[in-house]
């Protein structure tokens, strides 16, 4: 039996265009295999257009889990790694993700849900 591949388009509320976490974030992945894609417009901007490499951390019946890395500039020109990690919840289709700037105890998140196509 072939391995699945699955896109997920997830919609975020409540959240700034600019800001760390973004109004919508596309994740593909495959069965079986670790490697994922993402893609929203904070990635779109940082990599020319391209999604970036992300990480499946978990994958079972009841959730995908994803980590990622952004490295940008912040407004104030500051130079900030985004560690990134986004739940979808397969039984209900909500999803929420967390954005942390690496070496700082703050974070930022939201939630949302997805679709799978």
């Amino acid at each position: 039996m072939a391995a699945e591949t699955t896109t997920l388009v997830c919609k975020v509320s409540n959240t700034k265009e600019k800001g760390w976490i973004t109004p919508e974030y596309h994740f593909r992945y495959t069965d079986g295999k670790i490697d994922a894609l993402v893609l929203d417009p904070l990635t779109a901007y940082v990599n020319d257009g391209e999604p970036s490499q992300a990480k499946l951390v978990a994958n079972n019946d009841r959730r995908a889990t994803f980590d990622w890395v952004v490295d940008t500039v912040s407004g104030s020109g500051q130079t900030v790694r985004m560690v990134y990690s986004a739940t979808y919840k397969k039984t209900n289709d909500k999803f929420k993700v967390v954005a942390r700037p690496r070496d700082y105890k703050n974070s930022f998140s939201r939630s949302g849900t997805c679709e799978r196509r």
